[in-house]
């Protein structure tokens, strides 16, 4: 097991000295409208993502397992998007690659070999806690009230950073548009002077398999469950909430499921850039969506967002008419002082 943190694997497995300034500047390949949509859908969505995260961390749903859950991948989507969104699109603008930068490259891809499984684990214990919540209420109290839902959050962190660690990090490549553990340009897969089965990351296809069996399996419960506890009007009326959340829940793994299907076809097997932007695109949504779900289908935190942004809007229009009658009153005293002066000044002229 190697250490991808140590210097020593770097410059081993990473290096570029077999290649010629000439070549490393030939396969910069830019590409600045793919580059500009990735770089402003990452943008759209971390400006969505703000106000979000902030009315759930400041105000009473973090008390609630559910929302402590969505919390935490909140922070790790806005993390991995000023990642794989926001750097990643001026990277494919000015063409960069791990030779043209490789710290910077190669530190990227270590945070996101870890953010991504986080995720995954993430999104599945947050679709479970939702079908234990409606089918077996007792057990997902048990599982997950109080400071119990911080055990559950320390495995996907744990997790996370394990694959960070002890994994090969996903290296991106402006010219095949996508993350891949193959560090270098894709023709040069074809090299017999390059082992590539050093580059193969095994327990990240184990996890993307995984979650894609697990998650599909959640999924169907879920409709299962949904289809007999919700049949009748009365009980849909009666828990209206647990319906959202588990909407909100599951779309969110339904995203992961198909990011993690189409990059694991990506690692598997030849692709065209059709392909490759596609499974970043879908990477992309994945961590981002989320920001449009909570403002669409989540009624609570839509309020809780339109009344912070209408209190900060009633406080900076309070604050500018504050100053304006502030200034008002100002002006009026020193025209008020000056006529007194000039009286003053007068009635002296008189006396004398």
């Amino acid at each position: 097991m190697m250490f991808y943190l140590d210097p020593q694997t770097f410059s081993q497995y990473y290096n570029c000295s077999s290649f010629t300034d000439n070549e490393i500047e030939l396969s910069r390949q830019p590409k600045q409208l793919i580059g500009s949509m990735y770089l402003l859908s990452g943008i759209f969505f971390i400006i969505l993502y703000i106000p979000s995260l902030w009315v759930m961390f400041w105000s009473d749903l973090r008390n609630l397992t559910a929302y402590k859950l969505l919390l935490y991948l909140g922070f790790v989507d806005v993390i991995t998007l000023l990642l794989n969104s926001c750097i990643i699109g001026v990277i494919t603008i000015a063409g960069t690659w791990l030779c043209t930068n490789p710290h910077l490259t190669y530190g990227m891809g270590v945070v996101l070999a870890g953010t991504w499984p986080a995720t995954c684990l993430c999104s599945l214990t947050l679709v479970v806690n939702r079908i234990l919540d409606v089918a077996r209420p007792k057990l997902a109290e048990a599982l997950f009230n109080q400071q119990k839902v911080y055990f559950w959050l320390a495995i996907p962190t744990l997790y996370g950073v394990a694959f960070s660690l002890f994994t090969q990090p996903l290296i991106y490549n402006s010219q095949s548009l996508a993350f891949t553990f193959f560090p270098y340009p894709t023709h040069l897969k074809q090299s017999n002077t390059i082992d590539k089965d050093i580059y193969k990351n095994i327990p990240h296809t184990v996890n993307n398999c995984l979650i894609i069996i697990l998650l599909s399996v959640s999924y169907v419960l879920f409709c299962c469950i949904m289809f007999k506890r919700y049949t009748s009007v009365t009980n849909v009326g009666g828990s209206s909430v647990k319906i959202n959340l588990l909407i909100q829940s599951t779309s969110i793994a339904l995203i992961n499921l198909i990011a993690a299907a189409l990059y694991e076809y990506i690692q598997q097997y030849d692709f065209n850039q059709y392909i490759a932007v596609l499974g970043q695109t879908s990477w992309i949504f994945n961590h981002g969506f989320s920001s449009v779900i909570f403002i669409v289908f989540n009624k609570t935190i839509r309020n809780k967002v339109k009344k912070m942004l209408s209190q900060r809007l009633n406080k900076i229009i309070n604050k500018k008419n504050g100053k304006l009658q502030q200034d008002t009153t100002t002006k009026v005293i020193v025209l008020r002082t000056k006529q007194l002066t000039a009286t003053n000044q007068a009635l002296s002229h008189i006396l004398t």
